[in-house]
């Protein structure tokens, strides 16, 4: 019995072992991938800003007050 516990703790720390290498070697392989396929991307990214939506449209005040007089009738309801 104690020889069959004994290589049933092998056989699992092989596996354990052969699942840690393999996701080492994977997360190593898709920082490379990234690093390769990034080449420089974060400064054309920087320079392309979109402007915000708010910032160049302006609410009619009768939409305005449509808006206000429904979330008002939300709530109260």
């Amino acid at each position: 019995m104690s020889e069959l516990v004994h290589e049933a703790a092998v056989i699992m720390a092989a596996g354990i072992i052969t699942v840690f290498a393999f996701l080492i070697l994977l997360i190593g392989a898709v920082k490379l991938i990234g690093l390769w396929f990034a080449g420089g991307a974060g400064s054309e990214a920087a320079s392309r800003k979109r402007p915000s939506a708010n910032a160049n449209t302006q609410i009619a005040p009768n939409k305005l007050a449509a808006i206000g007089a429904a979330v008002r009738r939300y709530r109260d309801s």
